[in-house]
This record gives structure tokens, C-alpha cells and sequence, in this order.
């Protein structure tokens, strides 16, 4: 899997963003906002089940990253993704809460991540046996 570090997302985005303004300066590449969000807030299986249930399906796009996802939040007048959310309400109840949760603040992603921010509005769920990158350096 490719590295997706933050410094190497940062640095493709900035790569991106070179191309896109030498191509056409006066046009500017549409800007979208993520919520940051720990894994905290999903069940422990919740993550998996969610990368399987949207793998080749219409959907919230989902990406997986060695401590967590990126998951894209849909619009409301994405009927696909919205028929999808409804099917996922079922087995991944703490995602759907955590994607309406930023859609209203406006976000267009949410990198969960193992050692995101916790958020006290959400749920949260015990996830010592899933490593971190914090511990992943102190076990080494």
C-alpha cells in the first residue's frame, strides 16, 4: 500500500496544486475541509466492515491508511450515497453518526486515525488492542 503519511498527502496535494494553477492561473482548485477524527469513535470492527461493504459499491468513498480511513462524507443530494448510508446504518450505526456529525460541520472528509483528536460529543469505544503510531514508536 502506498505510503499516505500526512507529509506525503500534504505533498501531493501541493504538487497538485502547482499543475493545476500552471495550467490556468486564474482558475482556482476547489478546497475541501476533513475532520480529523479518532478511531475512538467507531466500534473496532466498524472501519473493516464499512472499506467492505463500499468496496465497487455507489457510496461514501473509502480509503484505507495503516491507522485508520479516510471516508468521504456525502452530500444530501447524493441519492446513492444517501440509499448506501441507510444500508450501513445497520452494522455501522457510530460511522453514519460520525459523517452526519461532519457534514454539519461542513466537511467533505473524515480521517479517522488512530491517534486523532477525541471528540466528547461522539461516542467513543475501547480500542487498546488496535496499535497507534504513538505506541508503535515507544514499542520500538
Amino acid at each position: 500500500m502506498p505510503d499516505c503519511t500526512r507529509s506525503t498527502l500534504a505533498a501531493r496535494a501541493r504538487r497538485a496544486l502547482r499543475r493545476v494553477l500552471r495550467s490556468d492561473p486564474q482558475v482556482a482548485p476547489p478546497v475541501y475541509t476533513y475532520l480529523d477524527l479518532s478511531t475512538a469513535h467507531t466500534r473496532p470492527d466498524e472501519l473493516e466492515t464499512l472499506l467492505a461493504i463500499t468496496s465497487g459499491a455507489r457510496g461514501p468513498r473509502t480509503i484505507a491508511h495503516d491507522w485508520g480511513a479516510w471516508v468521504n462524507v456525502p452530500c444530501d443530494d447524493d441519492s446513492g450515497a444517501m440509499d448506501t448510508l441507510e444500508q450501513i446504518r445497520e452494522r455501522c450505526p457510530d460511522i453514519v453518526r460520525c459523517l452526519r456529525y461532519a457534514r454539519g460541520l461542513g466537511c467533505t472528509w473524515i480521517n479517522f486515525d488512530a491517534d486523532a483528536e477525541v471528540v466528547e460529543a461522539l461516542a467513543q469505544f475501547d480500542h487498546a488492542q488496535i496499535p497507534t503510531r504513538r505506541s508503535a514508536a515507544v514499542d520500538s
